[in-house]
């Protein structure tokens, strides 16, 4: 079994690692009516992975107006079966860790550079 170390030095228990595969998919989550994309690829440094430029996501806005109120008759695996054909193939799309996180990321390192390039800095005064 993989030990995965966290942001803070310690080392995950064994139950919170027995799935990590599982954790390191990019697959939909499904509930029901709902289906969020889970993207682990963009959150690698809270990993310890050194944070690669994340890939451009898909968030369906159709998926956020579904309601179930009134819908009683709604065959959601129907609805939904794109989506749960992608979660039964989910372990073809797992994140790999590139390099280990170590220290602070360097300022001309490509995530940071798109990071800025992406996000406005406010100053409230």
């Amino acid at each position: 079994m993989a030990t995965i170390h966290t942001k803070c030095g310690t080392n995950l228990s064994p139950t919170c690692v027995q799935d990590h595969a599982e954790w390191t998919v990019i697959a939909p989550l499904i509930c029901f009516e709902m289906v969020e994309r889970h993207f682990p690829n963009r959150c690698t440094r809270q990993f310890v992975w050194h944070q690669m430029v994340p890939e451009m996501c898909n968030s369906c806005t159709k998926l956020h107006s579904i309601s179930r109120k009134g819908d009683i008759l709604v065959n959601y695996e129907t609805m939904h079966q794109e989506s749960i054909d992608e979660w039964e193939n989910r372990m073809t799309k797992m994140v790999e860790p590139r390099i280990p996180y170590c220290g602070l990321m360097s300022y001309d390192d490509e995530y940071y550079e798109w990071y800025n390039d992406i996000h406005r800095a406010s100053l409230r005064i």
